[in-house]
């Protein structure tokens, strides 16, 4: 080492203004247990090159070293604010310097509402749900609006990990004041009189694909209003899967009536679409409708009722075809039509006095 400690200070003698040897040389003066000529090399890295990360990143983990926590952290905040790559690695130090201490971490390591954001993000990742939201409700109004990215990845990694709640709570903070948002315990546009949006613009809106066997869209013969949804079904062979399905968040242990209109015309098929409602945690199937009325009917009512499960807050309507009595090869030709999905509460939660 300490023949790597000569031929630095030689570099740097030959070129006193090259950052990486001064770099260079500071890592291998901690080494050879030299922390105050280490620290005085790296110094002067950062000076030569203030706005590169990695001068400020290996000062920053010296001074962490040598228990200069504060200055450490500015410095490593600076490493990332230049090299977003390092952020998750300044919060894995600050993790294990303050084990774990939420508050102590926000003020060391986020200096600004971006990277609290970030420490959000980090945190949700950890399963630490609670402390996720409470550091993304320090950001203001104007913080939610430009830090926006940041928001649909926080509210993504919310609805991967089930957190459906928490998920609604961050996309209404980061749309606009002007945006119809989704609502807990209602459909969002269940009468269909706004335009369908794509799945991953709203996550708590309709999700519906449309092709060639099934072709799924907004139509003018409406229940009620002036818009409808209709499915024109032009499938030979086999169908499982309606790609029509919404995820609405709800209460926990909570009874819930549910209801919608349907029509049909010429429905052609020896296994008619049902509505299913899913725990959107497990996926289990909580309960289902009857199936549609097939030939050709007027608007008709489908309702049922069903119970949440005690920690979940999310369930999923979709619409499916049970198994089809005649076989494998089960065509559905035909129109159907529904609207006014519409869910209330049946009562109180279960067990409730």
């Amino acid at each position: 080492m300490a023949e790597a400690v000569r031929e630095y200070r030689e570099a740097v003698r030959l070129s006193p203004n090259d950052y990486r040897y001064w770099g260079e040389l500071g890592r291998a003066l901690e080494a050879q247990g030299d922390s105050a000529g280490a620290e005085q090399a790296l110094r002067r890295a950062v000076e030569l090159a203030p706005s590169y990360s990695y001068p400020r990143w290996y000062l920053g983990n010296l001074l962490l070293r040598e228990g200069k926590q504060e200055e450490a952290f500015q410095e490593l905040a600076r490493a990332a604010a230049a090299d977003g790559q390092l952020q998750s690695q300044v919060f894995n130090l600050a993790w294990q310097f303050f084990e774990g201490n939420v508050n102590e971490i926000t003020r060391v390591a986020c200096p600004s509402p971006a990277v609290r954001a970030e420490f959000a993000l980090y945190l949700a990742g950890l399963k630490k749900f609670d402390e996720a939201l409470r550091i993304w409700g320090t950001l203001s109004r104007a913080d939610y609006r430009s830090l926006s990215s940041a928001g649909d990845r926080l509210k993504q990694t919310l609805i991967e990990s089930k957190q459906f709640r928490v998920a609604l709570k961050v996309l209404s903070d980061t749309e606009p004041a002007d945006i119809a948002l989704p609502v807990a315990e209602q459909f969002t546009n269940g009468g269909f009189e706004n335009p369908l949006v794509h799945a991953s613009v709203n996550s708590f809106d309709w999700s519906i694909g449309s092709g060639t066997q099934v072709q799924v869209g907004v139509d003018a013969v409406a229940h009620s209003g002036h818009n409808s949804l209709r499915i024109i079904f032009k499938v030979p062979n086999k169908l499982d899967v309606i790609p029509v399905s919404q995820t609405v968040v709800v209460e926990p242990n909570m009874r819930y009536h549910f209801e919608c209109y349907a029509r049909t015309e010429a429905l052609n098929t020896g296994s008619a679409p049902v509505l299913i409602v899913s725990d959107a945690t497990d996926n289990n199937v909580l309960v289902s409708s009857a199936p549609l009325p097939t030939g050709t009917n007027d608007w008709q009512k489908m309702s049922f009722d069903f119970t949440t499960k005690p920690r979940s807050d999310g369930v999923t309507l979709t619409l499916v075809r049970p198994p089809c009595s005649v076989g494998a090869i089960c065509p559905i030709l035909g129109t159907a039509w529904y609207d006014d999905f519409k869910l209330q509460r049946a009562g109180g939660s279960v067990g409730a006095r």
